[in-house]
């Protein structure tokens, strides 16, 4: 039995039936997984975030830096407001650029990744904001 090839209209519909049937599965799949758990967000505590490595500075009696001590990379707490402009920006464009366009979730990012891993048939396209980011790696293990 031969297969016919599709012509582009019907590959065209095909990829928007699985565009509107799969993300809206996905999109409530995801609603129903946070709704379950925002008692856990409840008790989410910020200071959890200090614990992330970085590096240890012993200053002498008269306040001149004695000693550093790091665990293979020189991490520092740095205040946000002392960071150029081009840094943030920097940041911002490469990891999250609609950062203050939406509130945690990026809803054009998604639909975006969906669509270019369709075409590319895997699944090699994130979607996750920075705020997705900051959550992952504060609250969740490793694992």
């Amino acid at each position: 039995m031969k297969h016919r090839k599709r012509s582009a209209a019907g590959r065209f519909f095909l990829r928007l039936l699985l565009f509107t049937v799969l993300f809206p599965f996905c999109a409530a799949l995801f609603m129903g997984f946070y709704a379950c758990s925002l008692e856990d967000w409840k008790s989410f505590d910020p200071a959890s975030l200090s614990d992330m490595e970085e590096t240890l500075i012993i200053y002498d009696r008269d306040g001149k830096e004695y000693l550093r001590l790091n665990g293979g990379e020189d991490r520092r707490v740095i205040d946000a407001a002392k960071l150029p402009e081009n840094i943030k920006n920097a940041f911002l464009s490469t990891e999250d650029n609609r950062f203050y366009e939406h509130k945690g979730i990026d809803i054009v990012r998604m639909f975006g990744a969906v669509i270019n891993d369709i075409k590319s048939g895997s699944l090699k396209e994130g979607a996750s904001t920075i705020s997705q980011q900051l959550v992952k790696t504060a609250a969740l293990s490793g694992d």
